[in-house]
């Protein structure tokens, strides 16, 4: 008989870690198709985030060397309007951009080649201006490769979970259908299959993305300036604790406030219901009073929750605010008594805006 156990057989092994469960459940319903789409995701997710990175950097650079070559350029101005009259000004135009992508292509050589940021110093203004446009087009041609393919992964791999699992239902015995209808199985093909895919794919995203941005912003950001990165990491867990607290108790609230609703919904429903005996005992001022006491304490606790909505976002913008003027007074401190330059006050003004969590619907549209 299949599934009896002899006196000799050896026990079963040990069921499979939640981790080696899952990883088997990717191979199995992820086809070579949809993780070719994976990795192109997750690579498209890597470059976006390392171009949101390089940007800062990219940025205090060029500022710095536009405001060393300023003088230089008002004079040469007047030297290059004199000696260029003569020019057709589409010969010009095609000559200064034929001019800007030969420097942008020479910059990123020397880069890869172990200049680093000597080889950028060194570029005039214009040309870093235009990597800068290089690199953010390249991170929003990523972040769309990086949704679209996302995206179309998972449909793929909901198919495939709904084919096997249709595949798997209908080579089951009938006797199976008895004891079950059929239509407390439609939520494997529905919810089931929705929550097993985004474990699969949007857990994997998120979790890559996260550490991209924690590591690579945070090394960034203490290369640029470490004590400005040290007074950031020490007023932000404050005004998380405090967001979080606050939000904590605006879920008690909200809780409440449901709560008293569904009771005054619950009343109305008794009374509808015995609505002959009410009017028998001619008791519709009593039960009139009742509600009006009812809907008396619902309002109380929606006044609460109201309150504590508008503490919540209002602290969370005062608690912003507050953090990004201790950073600006702190950093113009700095600035003042040479430590840090100006440039490292906007890489570290623009790295903290770029690694900064967005919520844009869903995971899939943030700019990581």
């Amino acid at each position: 008989m299949p599934g009896v156990l002899s006196k000799g057989a050896s026990s079963p092994e040990a069921p499979a870690t939640s981790r080696a469960s899952l990883f088997a459940l990717f191979s199995r319903f992820c086809p070579d198709r949809t993780r070719k789409r994976l990795f192109l995701a997750f690579s498209s997710l890597i470059v976006c985030s390392s171009c949101n990175l390089a940007t800062p950097t990219l940025l205090g650079i060029a500022i710095d060397a536009a405001s060393s070559s300023s003088r230089s350029s008002s004079l040469s101005s007047s030297f290059s309007a004199s000696a260029g009259a003569g020019c057709a000004p589409a010969t010009g135009l095609f000559a200064g951009v034929g001019s800007v992508l030969s420097g942008v292509w020479t910059v990123l050589g020397q880069v890869l080649c172990g200049g680093g940021k000597e080889a950028l110093k060194s570029q005039p203004p214009k040309v870093l201006f235009t990597l800068i446009a290089c690199v953010v087009c390249l991170g929003a041609f990523s972040s769309f490769l990086r949704t679209s393919q996302l995206e179309t992964a998972e449909h793929e791999m909901r198919m495939e979970v709904r084919r096997q699992l249709f595949r798997t239902l209908l080579y089951m015995p009938p006797s199976l259908f008895l004891c079950r209808s059929p239509g407390h199985l439609l939520p494997l093909f529905t919810e089931d299959t929705e929550a097993l895919v985004s474990a699969l794919t949007q857990t994997q995203a998120q979790a890559l993305r996260y550490t991209s941005s924690v590591v690579g912003g945070s090394s960034l950001l203490l290369l640029i300036s470490p004590r400005v990165t040290v007074l950031a990491l020490l007023l932000l867990p404050l005004a998380g604790c405090s967001a979080m607290l606050l939000a904590k108790r605006l879920r008690r609230l909200r809780s409440i406030r449901e709560k008293e609703m569904q009771e005054c919904t619950a009343f109305l429903s008794d009374r509808l219901f015995h609505v002959k005996t009410v009017y028998i005992h001619q008791e519709q001022e009593q039960e009139l009073f009742r509600l009006q006491k009812r809907q008396d304490e619902a309002l109380e606790a929606a006044k609460a929750a109201a309150v504590a909505n508008g503490c919540f976002f209002g602290g969370l913008s005062f608690s912003i605010n507050a953090t990004v003027l201790a950073l600006l007074t702190y950093g113009t401190t700095l600035v003042k008594q040479g430590v840090v330059s100006r440039r490292s006050g906007v890489q570290t003004a623009a790295t903290r805006r770029g690694i900064s969590p967005r919520r844009t619907g869903g995971s899939t549209g943030d700019a990581q």
